[in-house]
């Protein structure tokens, strides 16, 4: 069950509405699985995201990820913590797009270091430290680029910036 917005969050994404939202009106918003293991975090980033637009499911580890997506396959994009017991994101990352080929997965994550070879599992590296903002600027610009919100070949995506983890660089909606 998710928990209610709190004012703030709510008058953060009023402020993200207005600036972001209105750019892709049109757009038809990925569906999204949420995986963490922090409640607060699932639950807080959830009510934004489902505030955004986006249809969201949440699931409170990697096992009732897995669980959701053997049963729904219907995700567009599964956004991941990746410290987690049981197995951690990139793992995840790796059986989910065994299941989904087409799914296109966002590492969301505090961790400090992640292996180089555990990057190669998904599609892009958000760090929590630069907001839920930066999520959703991804989660639209991935609604917007790719219709059938598949996530593009692996040789379309550009390498990782140097000042960031990004697998894919995001727009620059501030335009």
């Amino acid at each position: 069950m998710q928990r209610a917005c709190s004012r703030s969050e709510m008058a953060t994404l009023k402020m993200l509405r207005e600036d972001t939202v209105k750019r892709f009106e049109r757009v038809v918003p990925a569906k999204v699985l949420l995986v963490d293991d922090d409640l607060r975090q699932l639950e807080t980033c959830a009510c934004i995201l489902t505030m955004a637009g986006f249809p969201v499911l949440t699931a409170r580890g990697p096992v009732e990820a897995l669980s959701l997506a053997t049963k729904l396959e219907e995700f567009d994009v599964a956004v991941i913590d990746y410290e987690m017991p049981v197995m951690n994101g990139a793992a995840l990352a790796e059986r989910l797009k065994s299941k989904l080929p087409k799914l296109c997965v966002v590492l969301y994550s505090a961790a400090l270091s992640i292996p180089a070879s555990d990057l190669e599992t998904v599609d892009t590296v958000i760090s929590k430290g630069e907001g839920i903002t930066a999520l959703l600027r991804q989660l639209w610009s991935l609604s917007a680029e790719y219709p059938s919100n598949s996530c593009p070949p692996h040789d379309a995506r550009e390498p990782p910036a140097p000042q960031t983890q990004n697998r894919r660089i995001a727009h620059d909606f501030t335009q």
